[in-house]
């Protein structure tokens, strides 16, 4: 998984995290898209589900 830029885009973080455009949301706590919704989806990035926010 690579690290999502600064200016992404819902379509882009989609693309990164391999999962459609319904299931992109916003990371709880960074707020950095993520996979939220769906299968797999998490309210937390992996990196806060790590404990390591802003990696």
């Amino acid at each position: 998984m690579t690290t999502p830029t600064a200016t992404e885009t819902p379509q882009q973080a989609a693309l990164r995290l391999g999962c459609g455009t319904s299931q992109v949301g916003r990371c709880a706590t960074c707020q950095s898209f993520c996979q939220r919704y769906g299968p797999g989806g998490s309210p937390l990035c992996p990196a806060c589900k790590s404990g390591r926010p802003g990696v």
